[in-house]
């Protein structure tokens, strides 16, 4: 054992000299360098939240929290040190944790390789170009009110959902863009500073500089700090309409009672990478008026439900524009603001029609919910980028799904005027208008299932094109994704996920078991009751099932008669009569099985004996173990519940030993006499 302990030091020792491989700088950076002494660049670090615990939340309000909690512990952690270096160095940086990374405006060569150096980077990235989606056509006719129901409104049936009675009220809209003008009559009242009356945590602006497009001396109309939402052009303003926006009759919004908040990321449609960051840390934890978005600032409770992101980061074309190095940094996010329950909408791109064209990051990525753009007779638009994705290698599917995406009637900024524009971009916002009807009719769904309703209740659209190799007949496909979105299927089918009414579902710990009891309210139909545990949140098991007596209200109970120790996690599942199953509340309850067992030794310390008496074990017989202060086990023994034993003592030598028996362990210290 001794050889074997000094072997595995020695090597480990000779391991820890070896010097630790430099992070990887993109090379784009040393080409700015060689034309300025300083530029922008953005530190992304390796460590990553744990956030498996959120399968043990039953709350979208206890997610985003839980997640933001877990994001910012990490960020904090692992930047720590490179944050001490910057200040000793009194370099400017700003800190993030919906993506674990830094932007520092100011670095030259020497402080990039300084800062690969540290081992807890892994890599070091430029500050790329981001730009508005802009619409293919625009009618530049500005269109007064008109008392109707758009058609994209109807052709994905969003009015037959406010007929059954869910128009997103209580769900919270995001929209990152060119900005809002929060004063059209549309939208004024669906803002949530509106209600709140205050703009903070409802209004963010990260476009503080001018754009390198646009030069230092262009004015820009809403300024670099503007205090309360603002439009510089027209392209949110209208975006946002088309997800919330209604006066009167005048319905241009999918879900005309959600409420929304709003983020400007690009200065007249042109934005760096840093902005992007900083808008989603923002929609993770929104912050006051004034305060930056970081791991220490904000409250996650704020955060939006859905986000709708009208933009895309082109490919290399000779400026500071997307490579592959930059899509950890905008994967990170997308990911992560799922992770906190906030569906991710993002426009496919207008670079139709060719296959392969969903080129642009964000569109591209696994957790997006990407959109492609169809016509009033339910046509794909011949602008709307198809798939596969092939930059990244992945050959994944795209878009996601269609909605209406030409000639969408919405608000434009001014108090009541109104235009029509075409592209992708127009497409989203019926999405994520679409997901605050479906989290209206049912908040308890996941990211997960919200998505899978709005696929799998798409209409099936097909295409005579085959990009990557699917046939003509094939749904999904890279044309249409699984199709145009039908939101009024997709809420019938939610408001069905839990056709039983629980009214409590509780857990109380006894001496050797845990006694499980739940009430139902109402019982729509007949099935069976499965009660699962877990541990750790990842693997659950069957603790046991109860035929559900169906109809009116019942009390039901069940007995874990071999609980976990320290806490245990139960949920409640009901398999229907056509065996769809549906998951209820997770609760919790700790059950410490020391509790159920009592040891007592007589004298501590003692000199030469030992008396114990057991009580209450449930087991027929237990382990005695004693072991010396060096971990060596010098008696072993079984011994029974309710008994009494002496223990010889006389041939140890004094010192501190562990008493262990099962689970029980007590310190027991023998003197001399």
């Amino acid at each position: 054992m001794k050889a074997y302990l000094a072997i595995c030091l020695g090597f480990c020792s000779f391991l820890a000299t070896i010097k630790a491989q430099n992070a990887p700088i993109d090379p784009k950076l040393f080409e700015q360098l060689k034309t300025k002494t300083t530029t922008d660049a953005i530190v992304l670090f390796k460590a990553t939240a744990d956030v498996r615990g959120i399968s043990l939340l039953d709350s979208r309000v206890a997610v985003k929290v839980y997640v933001a909690n877990q994001l910012a512990q990490t960020a904090i952690e692992s930047q720590r040190r490179v944050a001490h270096f910057l200040n000793d160095k009194a370099f400017t940086f700003s800190p993030y944790s919906v993506v674990n990374c830094m932007y520092l405006p100011k670095v030259n060569e020497a402080l990039l390789e300084q800062l690969a150096t540290f081992e807890e980077v892994k890599q070091i990235v430029c500050n790329v170009t981001l730009h508005t989606i802009e619409p293919i056509a625009q009618d530049d006719t500005q269109l007064s009110d008109r008392q109707v129901i758009e058609w994209g409104i109807t052709n994905i049936k969003a009015d037959a959902v406010w007929a059954r009675g869910f128009t997103g009220a209580g769900i919270v809209v995001g929209g990152a863009d060119t900005g809002y003008d929060y004063n059209h009559t549309a939208i004024n009242a669906k803002y949530r500073g509106t209600t709140t009356g205050s703009h903070d945590y409802n209004w963010f602006n990260a476009a503080t500089t001018t754009h390198f497009q646009w030069g230092t001396n262009v004015a820009n109309s809403c300024g670099y700090n503007p205090l309360t939402p603002c439009d510089d052009g027209d392209h949110g303003t209208h975006t946002m309409g088309t997800m919330v926006g209604s006066v009167g009759a005048n319905q241009i919004g999918v879900a005309p009672d959600a409420k929304w908040i709003g983020a400007r990321n690009m200065d007249r449609g042109w934005g760096l990478l840093s902005w992007y960051v900083a808008c989603f840390e923002w929609f993770l934890r929104p912050t006051p008026i004034g305060v930056a978005p970081s791991p220490t600032t904000g409250d996650p409770t704020k955060a939006p439900d859905v986000i709708n992101n009208s933009w895309g980061c082109p490919p290399p074309s000779g400026g500071e524009d997307c490579t592959t190095a930059t899509f950890p940094v905008m994967e990170a996010a997308v990911n992560n603001l799922e992770n906190a329950g906030v569906v991710v909408v993002v426009s496919a791109g207008n670079s139709g029609s060719n296959c392969s064209t969903v080129s642009d990051p964000a569109a591209i990525f696994q957790n997006s919910f990407s959109v492609g753009a169809s016509d009033i007779a339910n046509n794909i638009a011949s602008f709307s980028s198809r798939g596969p994705v092939t930059v990244d290698g992945s050959n994944r599917l795209k878009p996601n799904v269609s909605a209406p995406g030409v000639n969408v009637r919405s608000c434009v900024p001014g108090s009541n005027t109104y235009g029509s524009k075409s592209g992708t971009s127009m497409a989203g916002p019926h999405v994520a208008g679409a997901v605050a009807l479906l989290l209206s009719a049912n908040n308890s769904l996941s990211v997960a299932q919200v998505k899978t309703l709005l696929e799998t209740k798409a209409r099936k659209n097909t295409t005579t094109q085959t990009c990557g190799g699917l046939s003509t007949t094939a749904t999904p496909n890279n044309t249409f994704g699984a199709g145009i979105i039908d939101i009024d299927s997709a809420v019938i089918t939610a408001l069905t996920v839990l056709p039983i009414r629980i009214i409590n579902f509780g857990a109380t710990a006894k001496q050797a078991t845990i006694d499980l009891a739940w009430t139902t309210a109402t019982e729509e139909e007949q099935g069976i009751f499965w009660v699962e545990k877990t541990k750790d949140g990842q693997t659950w098991e069957l603790v046991g099932t109860l035929e559900s007596k169906g109809y009116d209200g019942h009390a039901y109970s069940l007995t874990d008669a071999f609980p976990y120790r320290g806490i245990n996690y139960y949920r409640l599942r009901h398999v229907d009569s056509d065996g769809s199953a549906h998951h209820g509340k997770i609760i919790n309850v700790t059950f410490d099985g020391r509790t159920t067992a009592q040891v007592r030794i007589a004298p501590n310390p003692t000199s030469s004996t030992l008396n114990i008496r057991t009580e209450g074990f449930t087991e027929e017989f237990s382990l005695l173990q004693l072991f010396d202060n060096q971990g060596r086990m010098v008696l072993k023994m079984n011994i029974q519940s309710n008994m009494e034993y002496t223990l010889s003592l006389n041939d140890l030598p004094k010192g501190l030993y562990l008493l262990n028996i099962e689970n029980v362990c007590t310190k027991v210290l023998k003197q001399d006499e």
